[in-house]
């Protein structure tokens, strides 16, 4: 009996630690209540009940792309797309080399915190925040997510939180390579990207590569996992179009690759 109620009581503490994240980021920027900092430094709207959030006090993305981002040192334009509640966007519009700065994140809750966050770090004229995925179609998609987990959430049904015990599903907005091009003129800085998409990522650079501000991408940084998508024909797209060095970051079946111009 004593473990049933017990049971009951974690379900029902979670079920108001989520609706209470509803409302936080709200809270966070009118009165600056549940701010917290990471372990890379950016101000945070405290959101303890998901995953992602914790890596982001740990330090769990270890120290190599914040580094890098945070040290770019010519003048540059950044794409954070799969940016959650904003680590890396926060990070590239702090460097006072950055010019532009676009962060695509699809799910309203990680939006709000998005938002919030970029707020609360003083950078909201910095940056662009656009409350939608970029795919291979442009207008409606349904995206699998886990509550506990926002960077599980996935357009690729076949992993991330699609196989999650605990997933939902929503629809949510999406745009294209056409779409894209409205945000960017074809001329200007490099532009350095980042895509954290749980597999989607095959789909978003061939989205990318059709941008006709495609020859200004100087570098693109990405989740690989084996278990998704081959990485081969990936391989072979980047270094037709220029990507000549690939490093990999990373063991095992799941890594990080950032795709350099020769």
């Amino acid at each position: 009996m004593g473990g049933k109620k017990t049971s009951v009581w974690k379900r029902l503490v979670t079920w108001v630690r989520i609706r209470l994240g509803a409302v936080k980021p709200y809270l966070a920027e009118r009165f600056g209540w549940f701010v917290t900092s990471s372990y890379y430094g950016p101000k945070l709207v405290s959101n303890r009940v998901d995953q992602t959030f914790k890596f982001y006090l740990r330090g769990s993305y270890g120290s190599f792309y914040w580094d890098r981002v945070t040290a770019f040192s010519t003048a540059f334009v950044y794409l954070d797309i799969g940016a959650n509640q904003g680590l890396y966007t926060i990070g590239a519009a702090q460097n006072p080399n950055c010019v532009g700065c676009f962060a695509f994140e699809p799910v309203p809750r990680s939006f709000r915190f998005l938002k919030a966050n970029v707020a609360l770090n003083g950078l909201t004229e910095r940056c662009t925040l656009i409350n939608k995925a970029v795919s291979g179609n442009a207008g409606t998609a349904e995206i699998a997510i886990q509550p506990a987990h926002s960077g599980a959430a996935s357009l690729n049904h076949a992993q991330g939180a699609a196989n999650a015990p605990s997933k939902s599903r929503l629809q949510i907005q999406t745009l294209t390579a056409k779409e894209l091009d409205a945000l960017l003129p074809q001329d200007g800085p490099p532009i350095f990207v980042k895509i954290d998409v749980e597999g989607h990522e095959p789909v978003v650079l061939e989205q990318l590569l059709q941008t006709h501000f495609a020859g200004r991408i100087a570098e693109i940084f990405f989740e690989v996992d084996e278990t998704w998508y081959d990485i081969e024909p990936i391989r072979a797209l980047l270094t037709e179009r220029g990507f000549s060095k690939l490093h990999r970051h990373g063991e095992g079946h799941h890594y990080d690759m950032l795709a350099l111009r020769a």
